[in-house]
């Protein structure tokens, strides 16, 4: 679990869609981008009080094969299941979610179905001339994550 690092920044918060912010909550927040200190952990910021923040820019995780699951991968899916709400943070490249976001989601297949049951999964993508069948596209997809998890989920405007 060294990959998650303490953001407990204490700032003035923007509620989130339809869900209360609380530090009664335990937040990990899955940063997508490629650069861990940019706009997307910066949007995170701007939209929660206190949370964990897990960079998969520095998570050894390699493609999909469908077999095998990492250890680091493992420990991913591990230490989400410590939190109440995990918060996804996804810039869009080139139309879709960052390689980074697709193949943690092509990794969650090799958990079981309701890993995450009674969690919540709270997602927002951003990129600079987002179209709106870009944007629902990446939201299907992290809808797809949340679904098969079990999870919650909820769009943070």
């Amino acid at each position: 679990m060294e990959f998650v690092t303490n953001t407990l920044v204490s700032i003035d918060a923007m509620p989130l869609a339809n869900f209360q912010d609380s530090n009664d909550l335990k937040t990990l927040f899955i940063n997508g981008s490629a650069f861990p200190g940019g706009n997307t952990l910066a949007i995170a910021r701007s939209k929660l009080t206190k949370f964990d923040t897990v960079n998969l820019a520095n998570v050894d995780m390699p493609l999909y094969v469908g077999q095998g699951t990492p250890e680091q991968v493992l420990n991913l899916f591990e230490t989400m299941n410590n939190y109440d709400r995990i918060v996804i943070g996804s810039p869009v490249y080139f139309s879709g979610l960052t390689g980074l976001t697709k193949t943690l989601i092509d990794w969650e297949t090799s958990q079981s179905r309701g890993f995450l049951k009674d969690k919540h999964v709270i997602v927002f993508v951003r990129g600079m001339a987002l179209e709106p069948v870009v944007e629902q596209a990446a939201y299907v997809t992290l809808k797809h994550f949340a679904w098969y998890s079990g999870a919650t989920f909820e769009v943070l405007h």
